[in-house]
């Protein structure tokens, strides 16, 4: 609108993306001519995805907080801030390269599957994560509302997963995470976080953990009625497990 203070203020947001900047409207040599970039709407693309899986499914929004849903294993494989995604080892040639998100501002959740189902009711607290991946079933996507829907098969239920990223005032991205189950499971549980050490944060009555690692985040749930949260000692890491109570949704976020 003319107006010269908010264009400096415009060019040094611009600027303070650093190496997470994407290239300037118009710029279309190189790399450059294969980067997606969702100004004004959401951006989907299916890539081989380095340490994921060769059928992964790359959501870019508008806000700038864009995830990669793994298709073939059902999980949430990673979340960033910045750039979506340049696509040139996808489709340039006879493509077939693996991709990795363009930003080193990255949340990885724990690998392996979200939810599990143990045989007894204390296994949680000491039992090794199940490896066995989910099986897709279907997926929907809301765009208004930037929810995206999943459904997968869980050993005999159906889990339901909706994400929603978004960006907070001071530029840092958050995830949120919807989870419904269609089916009983007697000992069903939820691994939210593993990392070298997770902390309860004692300022927010309990609702938030830090997770500390390669790549730090934050962690925000209030317990449900009925569900049990542990921090537990696994293989040398750290993992934050939650027990999830039959008939009930599960919602928690990730902030990083």
């Amino acid at each position: 609108d003319g107006d010269p203070e908010q264009q400096v203020a415009a060019l040094w947001a611009f600027l303070a993306q650093g190496d997470n900047m994407a290239p300037p409207p118009g710029i279309r040599t190189g790399d450059a001519a294969y980067e997606i970039e969702p100004l004004d709407r959401v951006r989907m693309v299916g890539v081989f995805m380095r340490d994921v899986s060769p059928k992964v499914l790359c959501i870019g929004t508008p806000e700038g907080v864009h995830f990669a849903w793994d298709l073939q294993n059902a999980r949430l494989a990673k979340a960033w801030h910045g750039r979506f995604l340049n696509a040139r080892g996808t489709w340039e040639g006879r493509a077939g390269a693996l991709e990795s998100p363009p930003s080193s501002d990255l949340y990885e959740p724990p690998p392996g599957p979200t939810v599990a189902l143990f045989d007894a009711p204390d296994a949680w607290l000491s039992a090794p994560w199940p490896t066995q991946s989910g099986r897709m079933q279907v997926r929907m996507f809301d765009e208004s509302s930037r929810q995206f829907g999943f459904t997968y098969r869980c050993g005999e239920v159906l889990i339901q997963e909706v994400v929603r990223p978004g960006s907070s005032p001071d530029g840092t991205g958050w995830i949120g995470r919807l989870f419904s189950m269609i089916g009983a499971a007697d000992h069903a549980c939820l691994r939210l976080a593993r990392g070298q050490q997770i902390v309860a944060d004692a300022d927010a009555d309990g609702a938030f953990w830090r997770v500390d690692g390669a790549h730090p985040y934050r962690i925000r749930f209030q317990p449900l009625q009925g569900s049990e949260v542990r921090i537990v000692d696994i293989d040398g890491a750290q993992e934050l497990r939650a027990t999830w109570a039959p008939k009930t949704m599960f919602l928690w976020s990730v902030q990083w």
